[in-house]
């Protein structure tokens, strides 16, 4: 079955999302080879530019071809996003990558809850003879 998208357009999922504006998507592509009456895949790996920073790991997106290189990796945009996994707003494991490195302040807060939920007289100190 081949990739019948306009304009080098191809869809693939998101396998990479730890920087800021671009995802790693890895496209499949299968080609059947009459002389061994077999299928094969295979999967092109590129980095999409992703304006808005909307696309996590596991989403099915459209890629498109940009025409010019941005930087020294990215070669294509992040035309629409097909399928995103479900993510639950309040459970920080589906931040995006580049968004959970730079929480740095939220997880100390976290922290400081944990402490202040700890009752000192229940804490066990070495007893003096």
């Amino acid at each position: 079955m081949k990739n019948k998208m306009p304009g080098n357009e191809m869809i693939g999922f998101v396998v990479n999302d730890k920087h800021p504006k671009s995802v790693r998507v890895f496209c499949d592509r299968f080609m059947h080879v009459m002389r061994y009456k077999k299928t094969f895949r295979y999967t092109k790996k590129v980095w999409a530019h992703d304006e808005n920073s909307e696309c996590r790991l596991g989403d099915i997106v459209q890629v498109q071809p940009l025409g010019y290189r941005m930087g020294p990796m990215k070669t294509y945009v992040v035309r629409t996003i097909l399928h995103q996994e479900p993510r639950d707003a309040a459970d920080k494991s589906c931040l995006r990558g580049s968004d959970a490195r730079n929480l740095v302040v939220a997880h100390g807060e976290d922290e400081q809850q944990n402490f202040d939920n700890v009752d000192p007289a229940e804490s066990k100190e070495p007893k003096q003879a």
